[in-house]
């Protein structure tokens, strides 16, 4: 039982993925900038299978980075 409440509290939060069309919309950008980005390095893309997606929570860090540039 104790080891079934620990699991519980320690279980990873749901990690929000969003497309390439979407990631481009969030950001305001078109998908060749997206592209370039990633290829920069400026923004991490996450290989699923063969498609590329992106953390919600990233591309929110890289608008915040952004804003102070």
């Amino acid at each position: 039982m104790e080891e079934q409440n620990h699991l519980n509290k320690t279980a990873p939060k749901a990690v929000r993925l969003l497309t390439p069309d979407e990631a481009s919309q969030f950001l305001g950008i078109s998908s060749k900038t997206l592209r370039r980005l990633v290829k920069d390095g400026e923004i991490p893309a996450v290989k699923v299978s063969k498609s590329m997606r992106f953390e919600l929570a990233q591309l929110q860090a890289f608008v915040a980075r952004s804003v102070w540039r």
